[in-house]
């Protein structure tokens, strides 16, 4: 499908952490290696003796390109 961007970046937030199955999109619209999913924000860790507010993503595909 060439109308589509080449990565999906979803947001799916208190589910399982998983790039399949997916019910809105399509197998065939982007393989498991062209996605990242979101599937939970306004996660406090601490590092370092600091509290961070973060996003929890599962990565199987390329955040940036450098040329």
């Amino acid at each position: 499908m060439r109308d589509l961007p080449s990565v999906i970046w979803f947001a799916r937030r208190h589910t399982r952490s998983r790039l399949s199955r997916e019910p809105v999109l399509r197998r065939s619209a982007w393989s498991q290696q062209r996605r990242i999913h979101q599937y939970a924000g306004n996660v406090k860790k601490r590092h370092g003796g600091r509290t961070l507010v973060i996003d929890r993503n599962l990565v199987h595909a390329p955040v940036a390109r450098i040329r």
